[in-house]
């Protein structure tokens, strides 16, 4: 029951509610933490409790799914507002009938419709909402639901533009500040983010030839440059999924391009789900967040629509952060590409 897991007793006037995130297994990091700020601030605006777990993801192998928020973040949420980690709060909320088939909905995919009961029995009778929903995703339409359940890929245009604020529900540990601080020193930079993806399909990332995408780089790179000339910052950190990119952007704007160690020559999913060697895969995600952490921190963000680069921005001013599109236009933060 809600009660007991979050130990509070429920005013007869305030019902308990509750938003439940529940990542499928591919997302990415930025992914992950950017979709925890949309639906954190959904369940914030409605009063509700959150509730997020990364099991079955690449990142969090463990049986509860709160490992990787433990081991690589710290919380950033509000003292006044009730978050819970992991998998066995889900199991807590659903539990009895705290919250009547006509209380609860799931936010989800059509071509995926029976993956929340199957996963929890007690939502196979729950709402279903079609996540492309414009005027069902509303902040207002989904108020009345005492019980949230956000099964998704990606999270929905209508509540990231909608929501008043989306604040951050994690930040980087410590130890992953040290070493970001260590790798880019200055307190003013334009750090720049695209993702190669190496061999993933991306929005906003120009597919076909290397010609087409070396074009898309010199794009990227252009603004880059306007940004730092204007703001009159005379160093650039270019990152990326991939080495060679990373040095490209690096070359056109006159900036660095962190030292390549540990960049996988496959796209970073596979690679975690193949490495077997714990410290391996360690090694691969501290260097993941410390790439976020060097992004979080610049002055400026300039990168293609990766939510990598949306996360970044919430640990500051949102207002930092340029995406770039091939064709040269621009979007800025929670702009998301449609269907």
């Amino acid at each position: 029951m809600l009660r007991s897991l979050f130990g509070r007793t429920a005013q007869p006037d305030k019902p308990d509610k509750v938003v439940i995130y529940r990542p499928v297994s591919a997302v990415g990091i930025g992914h992950l933490l950017f979709s925890s700020a949309v639906y954190g601030a959904l369940a914030r605006q409605n009063g509700a409790r959150f509730v997020v777990t990364a099991k079955g993801t690449v990142f969090d192998k463990g049986d509860d799914g709160a490992d990787f928020f433990s081991n690589y973040l710290v919380p950033a949420w509000p003292d006044d507002f009730d978050v819970s980690l992991g998998h066995t709060p889900i199991h807590a909320a659903l539990a009895g009938d705290a919250h009547p088939p006509a209380s609860a909905a799931i936010v989800g995919r059509k071509d995926a419709i029976q993956r929340p009961g199957r996963e929890f029995p007690d939502l196979k009778t729950a709402d279903f909402i079609d996540r492309w929903d414009d005027d069902a995703m509303t902040p207002r339409a989904l108020a009345p639901y005492a019980l949230l359940y956000v099964d998704s890929v990606v999270p929905e245009r209508e509540p990231t533009r909608s929501l008043p604020r989306i604040a951050p529900i994690f930040a980087p540990h410590p130890r992953i500040v040290e070493l970001a601080k260590a790798a880019v020193p200055h307190d003013a930079y334009v750090a720049v983010h695209l993702r190669h993806g190496n061999g993933e399909h991306l929005h906003g990332r120009t597919e076909g030839t290397d010609a087409a995408f070396g074009t898309y780089l010199e794009t990227v790179a252009a603004l880059a440059r306007d940004r730092a000339s204007a703001a009159g910052i005379g160093q650039t950190v270019c990152l990326s999924d991939n080495f060679e990119t990373a040095q490209r952007l690096a070359d056109l704007t006159g900036g660095t391009a962190l030292s390549p160690d540990d960049l996988p020559d496959r796209a970073h999913r596979e690679f975690l789900i193949e490495s077997e060697n714990d410290d391996v895969r360690a090694a691969r995600l501290t260097r993941l967040l410390v790439d976020l952490t060097i992004l979080g921190r610049a002055t400026h963000i300039v990168g293609g629509h990766s939510l990598f680069c949306h996360a970044a921005a919430l640990w500051g001013d949102p207002g930092r952060l340029t995406l770039v599109n091939p064709d040269g236009s621009t979007a800025g933060f929670g702009e998301l590409p449609g269907p």
